[in-house]
């Protein structure tokens, strides 16, 4: 259901934080085989402020929609090179990583605006503001990838040759949403 007649200005911030590492190392066996090994770790942390409907508010005149949302997050990576010879080099990867997750902006002026009509007495009004406040933060998506290739030369070095082959696969997905 929408509440008509509701819009107006709504006082909201975003406030994100989010901090992360990346690292890689790579050990050579012998002057065929590689192997690298990487990893990405982030700790992320978010929260949705709201003024009141109608108002126009600093950050500090605000208050916290929601909890405050935390993540973190690590994506490991993978990768095992054989160079058969000083021309040719085959490789594979299998690597995983992801977004981090956010506020749904939109539904934090929503969530305002229906307060506002839920306590005006408005039928109606709380059912959807509580599904706005329930979809207001989502988690980030995830991501695996699959990848074999080749890197070559021939023709006595007239031709660089690259080819990759790869799987990617979103799980998670992030999507935004209202409520109407």
């Amino acid at each position: 259901q929408r509440l008509r007649g509701t819009r107006g200005y709504t006082p909201g911030y975003n406030l994100r934080e989010e901090i992360a590492w990346f690292g890689e190392v790579s050990y050579s066996f012998n002057e065929q085989w590689e192997i690298l090994v990487g990893l990405r770790t982030a700790d992320m942390q978010y929260e949705r402020r709201q003024g009141a409907f109608g108002s126009f508010a600093t950050l500090a005149e605000t208050k916290r929609v929601g909890e405050l949302q935390q993540q973190t997050k690590t994506a490991p990576k993978v990768t095992v090179t054989w160079r058969p010879n000083n021309d040719w080099m085959i490789f594979a990867t299998v690597a995983e990583a992801f977004r981090s997750g956010g506020i749904n902006s939109r539904l934090g002026d929503q969530y305002a605006q229906y307060q506002d009509a839920a306590d005006r007495g408005i039928a109606g009004a709380q059912a959807s503001a509580d599904a706005a406040l329930g979809l207001l933060t989502f988690e980030g998506d995830d991501v695996e990838s699959t990848e074999v290739g080749f890197k070559g030369t021939v023709l006595d070095g007239r031709l660089d040759l690259m080819v990759s082959v790869y799987e990617t696969s979103i799980s998670n997905a992030v999507v935004t949403t209202s409520i109407s």
